[in-house]
């Protein structure tokens, strides 16, 4: 397991207050739980998770979201490469059929590309929903180290959570070029506009939070 971040971490002597890792031992520096502002070292204090966790930074998860965009849309590419080369090859064969028939091929084209964008809208939808809940990840999450858990417990989504998260995601913080997502590189807590909606965290698994006696 990987050395903690630096960071502000609950205090493990006493939980009334926060105490500073400085990434190999901790410091003298302490901060009451309710304080804000400006820290002994000029840090600006985020409150620690309430269990055992670390918050994972917007690298790694720019690495997770990269990951499942191609996993999800080079499968939807690959369709729609294979419904332009039906459509030109029933076009090629048609051309000497009647008008009908030449419709007939469009609108069975028209159709195919219908289907092709409702799955690049319920396709994330569905596969962020149910991955991001119950425990389970997605493959960029485990490509990552991420996992995502309830903000305030530590447990795993519902999977109505993870579908409301996945929902919030696609229609919220995706829009304005991906605002949402973007949030998480100035909010101290490193929250994306889902992550606010829902109460949900990203952890990385990849460390643990400093324990009692380092």
């Amino acid at each position: 397991m990987n050395t903690p971040a630096p960071g502000w971490y609950a205090d493990p002597h006493n939980g009334w207050q926060y105490r500073y890792w400085d990434g190999m031992v901790w410091t003298e520096h302490t901060a009451p739980a309710a304080a804000a502002g400006p820290t002994p070292t000029g840090a600006k204090i985020v409150p620690p998770l309430p269990f055992p966790a670390v918050r994972a930074e917007f690298g790694r998860r720019a690495l997770g979201y990269i990951v499942d965009w191609l996993v999800i849309v080079v499968p939807l590419i690959i369709v729609f490469g294979i419904a332009i080369f039906a459509f030109v090859a029933s076009v090629s064969t048609t051309a000497d059929s009647s008008s009908d028939g030449s419709s007939a091929t469009g609108l069975v084209f028209i159709l195919v590309l219908f289907g092709v964008e409702g799955l690049l809208v319920l396709g994330p939808l569905l596969y962020n929903g149910y991955f991001t809940s119950g425990g389970r990840r997605t493959v960029g999450q485990r490509v990552a180290g991420l996992r995502v858990v309830h903000a305030r417990t530590g447990d795993p989504l519902t999977l109505g959570w993870g579908f409301l998260r996945a929902l919030v995601a696609g229609f919220g913080s995706g829009q304005l070029f991906g605002l949402g997502y973007w949030w998480a590189l100035w909010d101290g807590e490193h929250r994306t506009w889902h992550d606010m909606a829902t109460t949900s965290v990203v952890i990385d698994e990849r460390q643990a939070a400093p324990v009692s006696g380092h």
